[in-house]
């Protein structure tokens, strides 16, 4: 897991050595918890990125979100 914080981007690379995703379950229509990932960052402006990692073992997923003045947090 890696975070990175610029004053206009936020990185979030996360990466395991499991079994891995196949190819196109990145671009399946059916694979509703990736599409839900992919529609969450988009509505933020980010985007996110699903790849196999190196030696087809496991996944990493990125995504990068920018920092605007316009995002703010919930209050709480």
């Amino acid at each position: 897991i890696a975070l990175a914080v610029t004053p206009v981007m936020l990185e979030l690379t996360v990466a395991d050595n499991g079994v891995g995703l196949p190819e196109k379950s990145f671009r399946d229509s059916k694979s509703l918890g990736l599409l839900g990932m992919r529609e969450r960052a988009e509505i933020i402006g980010g985007q996110i990125v699903f790849t196999q990692s190196h030696g087809g073992k496991g996944t990493m997923v990125a995504v990068r979100i920018p920092l605007r003045d316009n995002v703010v947090a919930p209050k709480t």
